[in-house]
């Protein structure tokens, strides 16, 4: 079995050792891990949940970083690799999205429902409950579909992360649109989001594509010259990420990488998180990160 650690790890500066954000062991699933230990079958447990699976990716990169042996180094990298993308495609043998929050909702709590047809649920729990979050948005009506479940867990490894490392300074929401009660959906044709979703992109201007997609929430907006210190402490939609990747293997590459801080984590980071007081990245309602210069 392997060991719960948090530890600093960097993204995108420069050089081989060097790494630059923040990546953590995670311990999310000290609660499922018990029930390994009880019923005395790790192996199994690891090779079967995929949350196992994500947990083992982020503690054996923990090691990986952490070693002088290039050579170790090297095979430690793949062997998390390899445990993260056998999680992915465990995950993706799921018949329906909502398969790959189950554990989730029921074990570690760390990403909730937003409950479409309880009128005023999102503003509850969106901007009167929460500082900052990140909604998803889907429709389980489409639930089989590729691009839906492969944006669904790259959404439940940010909710894991910040979760897990930050205490839960940051939400995580999952909103179905199917269940709204002005949902509309036509045989072979984009499905209508309902009204809730609609007004909010309504207020930032963009343009209503499709799910998937996750909704940052804060209050603050770097760009706007606010900070976590200074502002009206009023939560705000600052962005929205649409798509998904486009392969499984996409997914690690867009969580986090080695070298870049265009990736999910980030994201995050630089928006709410962790401000580097420089730059941050945003996507504006598309799939294509764009670096944001602002002045602190």
């Amino acid at each position: 079995m392997f060991a719960m650690k948090r530890v600093a790890v960097k993204f995108g500066a420069p050089g081989p050792k060097s790494w630059r954000g923040s990546l953590k062991g995670i311990s999310f699933l000290t609660v499922l891990l018990s029930v390994v230990f009880i019923a005395g079958n790790a192996d199994s447990f690891t090779d079967t949940y995929p949350e196992a699976m994500y947990c083992k990716y982020f503690d054996t990169l923990y090691r990986a970083n952490i070693t002088e042996d290039e050579t170790k180094k090297s095979a430690l990298m793949k062997e998390a690799n390899d445990c993260f993308n056998k999680g992915v495609a465990r995950d993706m043998s799921r018949t329906m999205v909502d398969g790959i929050f189950v554990n989730i909702y029921f074990v570690t709590g760390q990403i909730k429902k937003i409950d479409p047809t309880r009128r005023g649920d999102l503003n509850e729990m969106v901007y009167v409950r929460s500082k900052y979050s990140i909604v998803f948005v889907y429709d389980s009506r489409w639930g089989w579909d590729e691009v839906q479940k492969r944006a669904a867990i790259a959404f439940k490894n940010l909710a894991f992360y910040f979760g897990d490392n930050y205490h839960g300074k940051i939400k995580f929401f999952v909103y179905d649109v199917s269940r709204a009660d002005d949902y509309k959906s036509n045989p072979g044709k984009k499905p209508s989001f309902g009204s809730e979703i609609k007004n909010e992109f309504r207020k930032r201007g963009w343009k209503l594509k499709d799910t998937p997609c996750k909704l940052m929430y804060s209050t603050f907006d770097l760009v706007k010259g606010k900070t976590a210190d200074a502002n009206e402490g009023g939560v705000e939609l600052i962005d929205a990420l649409c798509g998904a990747p486009s392969s499984n293997s996409g997914v690690l590459k867009w969580l986090c990488r080695e070298g870049s801080e265009e990736t999910g984590i980030g994201w995050v980071n630089t928006n709410i998180m962790e401000p580097n007081g420089s730059y941050l990245f945003r996507l504006n309602n598309s799939w294509n990160f764009r670096k944001i210069y602002y002045s602190k």
